[in-house]
């Protein structure tokens, strides 16, 4: 989880997408991601978008509960203060 502002596409079509609808860089979005493989050898396109295990998905309400926290903290607190909380 990360919460940015001013950052670049980085590769992500999806982001670069928006950026150019939107006509600047200049907004703040929250990355939610699931890290890369353990195994070396599994294709880093195949691991995000593979279906999480049992235990990836029992994780996942409170992964959600935090997410919402953090956009919470976002607008209550701002981007810098909800960046040093939720940052991992």
């Amino acid at each position: 989880m990360k919460i940015q502002k001013n950052r670049g596409h980085g590769g992500h079509n999806g982001i670069k997408s928006v950026s150019g609808l939107l006509g600047s860089m200049d907004y703040t979005r929250l990355r939610l991601g699931v890290g890369r493989p353990a195994n070396p050898n599994i294709p880093v396109p195949d691991y995000v978008l593979g279906k999480f295990t049992k235990e990836e998905f029992a994780q996942m309400p409170d992964f959600l509960n935090k997410a919402g926290d953090a956009v919470e903290s976002i607008i209550l607190d701002g981007i810098q203060k909800a960046s040093t909380k939720f940052n991992t």
